[in-house]
């Protein structure tokens, strides 16, 4: 026997075995450990020892025995449930298949439940933590949870040439082309631990490499493992770049691929996840990892049949239930020294705080619990629930890494703080909408609705606060509010003392995000009051805006450059209708450039996504044109407006772009910037 250091990086069951990817201080490390497949059986009442007694009889099974748990998150109270371990997985589905002919069996459970993460949570072990692991020969024999810093991981990029090899490029060195075949072969050579590609997953499932151990995607290779960076950023609502379906550069790829190294490292980590799989998946769908662990931490079965999600109710119900987040709508005008206050990742903290879950919502034992506002429902005060033990590890890392962000100087440290707790971002956000989504197995609209109705209740008891701190809330959506002074300059103590007492009284940090010099909300298309539609200028002299073309990703750079000096002009210092006159000539300027050649061509690219089939349009727009000349396989165009029309931006020339469209466009981005304001200066 021999013990060392390592973190574990993978998991993955087949047969009677798993086999177990370690990353040590010398390199990579495989051993292998007995594992036995299994699965739970909800039986009538009185039947649970018999079906236990015919299971055992199965070829395949190993053993069956009557175990007690909560055969569903809604009961208060444990009854026999038999559970039958299969002597390898791949009998495992035909065993399953098998008991639905045993009479007595009501259904199966926990059989959609990945085995590797059956194994880790029996196990009580975690991706990328370090154990003081134990081995005898190729086999684990015990393990123990140490601390310790993440190891240092090797990377390298891999692409496709015309010439048919892949491109190879580790950090500073020169790319060197494999033969697909001799990919295998060239990981190993250099010691590579992770391998990021850009659609990879098209390119390398077909390959079929001889030996190489592979998981249902296709995609690990030996003790490599492979992140397909293009999908990783379709599962990332908040990715830096909204342009994921645009090919990086190759110099690029493994700058990017590294980044995404760092969210991929978090996921797996909190969620349980395989690395491997935690970039290929819905961010919602780790909310089922999340959940499921504490499910079996409190014995309770994960059912594979969905329970009825929601109730029905009456349309008067309907009306006073089912509401969606408050808005405070902004009057359109100008308004100088503005705070906006954000909720630290509101709709989670409502659930973890409140005790929100299908079993404490309405339970049995607590007929006295506390009130939903603006429901007839109360919450349990005995027990937490399922859905809150899941989301808080979460929630309280994410405000961790926040919190260390903040305080951190370092840029590059701060940046990697920044990547990781907005990987956590994705599982809290979508944690709210997978309670009433009906394929989740512990759905419930209910829950889901008290979460908003809780929401409402802390917006409007902000609006009070803040009046009664003698601000102005002139705007507020869901989360975030703006306020300003009602007589006088906002004095940062008076917004720091709002904040305060704001979390004080509902148990939600209420942190300031941004102070404006002055914050601009246009009105929309009719003339009406909108959300999600401003620009201001922060006392940093940094631009946040939504809703308007710079936020727009099929706004051509130069249109959203003019568009940020027109905002600075506007609201840098000066009377915003005098310095709105004084836009035109700025508009003026640029045009002249473009006309004397001082933008490069990538300047005037229009990117447009192309969403169904060309067949299937039936106006002849500008990015339909442009792809019918040059279509590629990637669902994407990009294209300048040039003399001859719109041109693949492949087959553009600089010297016959199109002035007067851009001119348009730039006169167009000016317009929303002043659309539906008066002459007053609110």
């Amino acid at each position: 026997m021999s013990s060392f250091k390592a973190w574990l990086i993978n998991a993955a069951p087949k047969g009677d075995l798993v086999r177990l990817s370690f990353k040590t201080q010398k390199g990579a490390l495989t051993l292998w450990d007995d594992y036995r497949p299994y699965f739970y059986l909800q039986t009538k009442e009185g039947e649970a020892e018999r079906v236990a007694d015919i299971m055992e009889k199965h070829p395949q099974v190993t053993k069956a025995e009557v175990q007690t748990k909560f055969a569903s998150i809604l009961n208060l109270q444990k009854e026999p449930v038999v559970r039958v371990e299969v002597e390898s997985t791949k009998f495992f589905r035909k065993c399953i298949q098998d008991t639905l002919l045993v009479p007595g069996v009501v259904q199966a459970c926990e059989t959609d439940v990945p085995h590797y993460a059956k194994y880790l949570m029996d196990k009580g072990m975690q991706f990328f933590t370090p154990y003081d692991i134990t081995k005898n020969g190729d086999f684990l024999h015990d393990f123990r949870k140490i601390d310790g810093n993440l190891p240092t991981f090797s990377f390298a990029a891999v692409y496709p040439q015309a010439s048919g090899y892949l491109a190879l490029a580790l950090p500073g060195q020169a790319p060197v082309s494999v033969h697909a075949y001799g990919l295998r072969a060239a990981l190993r050579k250099r010691n590579v631990d992770v391998l990021f590609s850009w659609q990879g997953d098209t390119l390398f499932p077909p390959l079929k490499l001889a030996g190489t151990y592979q998981t249902p995607l296709g995609c690990f290779f030996d003790d490599v493992i492979h992140i397909d960076v293009r999908k990783d950023y379709t599962r990332d609502i908040y990715a830096d770049d909204p342009e994921y379906n645009r090919l990086p550069p190759p110099e690029y790829l493994l700058e990017l691929g590294c980044e995404r190294w760092l969210r991929v490292v978090e996921l797996s980590w909190m969620a349980g996840v395989r690395p491997d799989v935690v970039s290929r998946i819905a961010p919602g769908r780790l909310n089922t990892f999340l959940h499921s662990e504490a499910a079996k931490k409190n014995d309770i079965l994960i059912p594979d049949l969905k329970a009825l999600s929601e109730t029905p109710k009456t349309l008067r119900e309907l009306l006073q239930l089912d509401k969606g987040g408050t808005i405070f709508y902004p009057e359109p005008g100008v308004y100088p020294n503005v705070a906006k206050l954000d909720f630290s990742s509101m709709y989670p903290s409502i659930i973890v705080n409140f005790n929100l879950s299908p079993e404490t919502l309405n339970c049995t034992c607590c007929p006295d619990g506390e009130a939903v506002p603006g429901a007839p429902w109360h919450l349990c005060r005995k027990r937490i629930g399922v859905i809150p033990q899941g989301i808080r590890k979460v929630l309280e890392r994410r405000l961790e890494l926040k919190h260390a962000m903040k305080a951190e100087k370092d840029p590059i440290r701060r940046r990697e703080l920044d990547l990781r707790q907005r990987a956590l971002k994705n599982i809290l956000v979508t944690c709210f909408g997978y309670l009433g989504f009906n394929n989740f197995v512990f759905s419930n609209v209910e829950c889901k609705e008290a979460v908003m109705l809780y929401g409402r209740h802390i917006l409007e008891q902000t609006k009070l606060l803040a009046e009664e701190h003698g601000l102005n809330v002139i705007y507020g959506i869901v989360d975030s509010v703006f306020v300003q002074k009602t007589d006088g300059p906002l004095e940062p103590a008076a917004v720091k003392a709002f904040a305060v007492e704001v979390q004080e009284k509902t148990g939600i940090e209420l942190a300031l995000d941004a102070q404006f010099k002055a914050i601009v909300f246009p009105a929309g298309a009719q003339g009406g009051r909108v959300a999600n539609r401003y620009y201001g200028l922060t006392t940093d002299n940094e631009i946040e805006a939504r809703g308007i073309c710079i936020r727009r990703s099929d706004s051509p750079p130069i249109v959203k450059k003019f568009q940020e000096k027109a905002i600075h002009l506007l609201l840098d210092e000066g009377e915003f209708f005098e310095n709105y006159q004084k836009c035109f000539a700025l508009l003026d300027r640029e045009y002249r450039a473009i006309r004397t050649g001082a933008y490069d061509l990538v300047d005037f690219v229009v990117v447009r996504n192309i969403r169904k089939s060309i067949g299937a349009y039936k106006v002849s727009a500008a990015h339909v044109e442009a792809f019918k000349q040059s279509p590629n396989p990637h669902g994407y165009v990009e294209f300048v407006y040039t003399v001859d029309g719109p041109t693949p931006r492949n087959k553009a020339r600089r010297e016959l772009v199109d002035p007067t469209q851009y001119l348009y466009l730039m006169r167009k981005s000016l317009s929303e910037l002043r659309n539906g304001l008066n002459s007053i200066l609110v």
